[in-house]
């Protein structure tokens, strides 16, 4: 499968002591997309509000069984989050985000092919497919649970983050969350959502030293899916490392 990803981060307003916090990106593997993963949120709450507005952009392609007989994911995506946090006392804040998801057939098949044979990287069969196709489907257990030939857009299932500061030093921080996922999106499995709660716990730890900031964000989620999708509980972490390039 091939995700190459175009991510801008448009807008973000931090308080200006925050250190470096990583880009509100997240996989956009469609079938992991439906499900809740928490944002890397910085550990200390905001001043008063932070406001962030991430979009990510990915070129899809997935082949499961012989033939396309089992699941494919052929698709571009586009997904718009908007991030809203509020402070609620020293050393609590809220989080909410909420996404606006589109996938189309898209335009970069034909660059992508060319990349991978300029580099000579494995292609997946995307060159066998037709260039340009929309088609999302996903088989479980012999049976279709989605198919869909024609791109879609609509919001998606909006989550919550509560992150709670634990320890904090000039060195160091570390923080405590808890997050929910409802689905906002429709009570059925998707491209925006699995139409069903997540519930996740995690935490974040973070450390500064000189001009250098490190990050690591850790969460367990359990996801609680539609009666058409067995689902199990999944980890997620991410590792962010900073160099400021410029006195504060």
């Amino acid at each position: 499968m091939l995700r190459p990803c175009l991510l801008f981060l448009l807008a973000t307003l931090l308080p200006a002591a925050a250190p470096a916090a990583p880009q509100l990106t997240r996989s956009l593997d469609p079938p992991l997309l439906a499900f809740y993963v928490p944002p890397p949120l910085p550990a200390r709450p905001p001043a008063r509000w932070r406001l962030a507005l991430a979009f990510d952009y990915a070129s899809v392609f997935q082949v499961e069984g012989p033939d396309e007989a089992g699941t494919v994911v052929d698709l571009e995506l586009a997904r718009l989050a908007l991030h809203a946090g509020r402070r609620l006392g020293p050393r609590l804040a809220l989080d909410l985000e909420l996404p606006w998801i589109a996938t189309t057939g898209g335009f970069l098949d034909d660059f992508v092919n060319g990349w991978h044979r300029t580099f000579h990287l494995p292609d997946g069969g995307r060159p066998q497919a037709p260039s340009n196709r929309h088609l999302y489907r996903v088989r479980v257990g012999g049976r279709t649970l989605l198919e869909e030939r024609a791109g879609s857009a609509g919001l998606g299932d909006a989550a919550a983050t509560l992150t709670w500061l634990a320890r904090d030093r000039p060195a160091g921080r570390l923080a405590l969350r808890l997050g929910v996922k409802a689905p906002t999106a429709g009570p059925r499995f998707g491209p925006r959502g699995s139409g069903g709660w997540d519930l996740a716990a995690g935490a974040v730890v973070e450390a500064t030293r000189g001009p250098w900031s490190a990050a690591l964000h850790l969460a367990a989620v359990v996801p609680t899916g539609v009666p058409e999708l067995a689902t199990r509980p999944y980890a997620a972490g991410l590792l962010h490392l900073a160099w400021r390039a410029t006195p504060r």
